[in-house]
């Protein structure tokens, strides 16, 4: 039945419902109203899987995406890497495009912050309370590099991050952090303490070169 997956299981649950919100991450732009609209009306979506050991991906092409009477095709590129909570999302489109936004369901259970990374270059909308459909601590984030000038704002169904750039690339990561997952996170600073150590890293990177 179409309940049952949102009540805890030997495999756990989901533990929330989005209903017409942005969820945690979800593609949207802002309508002429300053409403997020998730991708809607399309000519034709084709999407793909890549399971990986070490990283698994989604890629989504919205052919024909329509938004206020402007038309353009959009590929989205959802990635995560092994013992990762984070999910990078691409968006590739094929015409520079503005108001593109993203978000987190606001819930009167949950309290929202923001941070910062060490030295300015990630800013984080974060969300923490007992908003998960089992009445237990989650928390959920949204990343995004500072060079798209994300601007923290809200709808009546979401807290909002607005990208106040046009461009045809936009990236961000979003995660979620369920109390009860193994090693989960328990209290809002540690959640606060995990976030920060997640954005200091982005700033600095991994880097593999081959050495001859």
């Amino acid at each position: 039945g179409y309940e049952t997956y949102h009540h805890m299981g030997d495999w756990g649950m989901d533990v929330m419902k989005v209903g017409k919100a942005l969820g945690i991450g979800s593609i949207a732009r802002l309508n002429r109203e300053q409403q997020a609209v998730r991708v809607e009306k399309t000519d034709s979506v084709f999407c793909r899987v890549i399971d990986g050991n070490l990283q698994s991906r989604v890629v989504t092409r919205y052919y024909g995406y329509a938004h206020e009477g402007e038309k353009v095709n959009l590929t989205s590129v959802k990635s995560i890497d092994a013992a990762s909570r984070m999910t990078l999302e691409e968006l590739h489109f094929s015409a520079p495009v503005e108001r593109v936004c993203t978000g987190i369901i606001t819930d009167k259970k949950a309290d929202s912050f923001t941070l910062t990374s060490r030295d300015g270059k990630w800013k984080c909308l974060a969300t923490w309370g007992a908003q998960s459909l089992n009445s237990d601590n989650l928390g959920l984030a949204v990343i995004a590099p500072s060079n798209l000038s994300p601007r923290m704002a809200a709808d009546k169904l979401n807290h909002l991050m607005v990208f106040d750039v046009k461009s045809d690339y936009f990236q961000y990561y979003f995660l979620a952090a369920w109390q009860l997952e193994p090693n989960g996170i328990q209290s809002l600073e540690a959640f606060k303490n995990y976030l920060q150590l997640e954005l200091d890293a982005l700033e600095n990177p991994v880097r593999i070169e081959a050495v001859k």
